[in-house]
């Protein structure tokens, strides 16, 4: 009256299966979620373009060509564009985000007026590889790259 060793082994191995596809989904579901955020940031960096763009007559963006993603860039977007009252908090904020963004002047338009702007975001720091790449134009393009 009680369970052989091999039902316990096979209850034990199907636990096993079970769990192994529930964490692969898990770990699915939080980096479509961490990068739907940092898409949502992009956005909001967008709109303070705009705000930014009409109080100076200028985008703002950390660099005139192409940018390097890191903390410190994606704390002077917040510092300067999304209203962080002091560098401490921008930087905190930047701390907590799965993905590092910055903002570079785009000339790839029919005029090289430097007028439009390219927000780039890389889900790797300075020394983990990024494997999403996630680039929007002034028009609000969203650009997804992902290496392998």
């Amino acid at each position: 009256s009680g369970f052989t060793l091999t039902e316990l082994l096979v209850v034990v191995a199907i636990l096993g299966i079970i769990s192994a596809v529930g964490i692969t989904s898990y770990n699915g579901y939080t980096a479509s979620a961490e990068r739907k955020s940092a898409e949502n940031l992009m956005q909001q960096i967008s709109l303070a373009q705009s705000e930014f763009l009409s109080d100076n007559g200028t985008y703002y963006s950390v660099a005139e060509a192409e940018c390097n993603p890191t903390t410190e860039t994606l704390a002077d977007i917040y510092l300067n564009l999304l209203g962080s009252t002091t560098q401490a908090a921008a930087t905190e904020k930047a701390e907590n985000n799965e993905y590092v963004i910055c903002i570079s002047q785009d000339n790839t338009g029919e005029e090289a007026t430097n007028t439009d702007y390219l927000i780039t975001a890389h889900n790797g720091t300075e020394t983990v590889p990024a494997t999403i790449t996630i680039t929007m134009n002034s028009e609000g393009e969203i650009d997804v790259t992902e290496i392998e």
